[in-house]
């Protein structure tokens, strides 16, 4: 993760909050709409360069991902940088949705 690890990077999922704020406090502030998704273009940023790095990387332990069954999508919840990964990318995804 470009040097850092998911717990070094973990207080950047908080970047959709403010977005989160103003469009509760703020709704039809005009610029609330603008500056609601700096959070989750940061979040899109930061999931995508989380996931190009955990790709590139090799763990070395050889075992392919697997998505096709539940056990499989537990075990790679194991990882704190897999949960970092699926956490920023909820909060991107969940913030976009909150916008909308």
């Amino acid at each position: 993760l470009g040097g850092y690890n998911a717990a070094d990077l973990w207080p950047t999922t908080n970047c959709a909050m403010p977005g989160w704020l103003l469009l509760a406090l703020a709704p039809r502030w005009r610029h609330t709409a603008g500056l609601s998704l700096v959070g989750p273009i940061v979040s899109a940023m930061i999931y995508t360069l989380a996931a190009i790095s955990m790709i590139v990387a090799d763990d070395g332990s050889g075992d392919d991902p697997d998505f096709m069954t539940l056990e499989g999508v537990a075990s790679m919840f194991r990882d704190p940088t897999v949960v970092f990964l699926g956490w920023t990318h909820y909060v991107a995804y969940d913030a976009l949705i909150g916008r909308w």
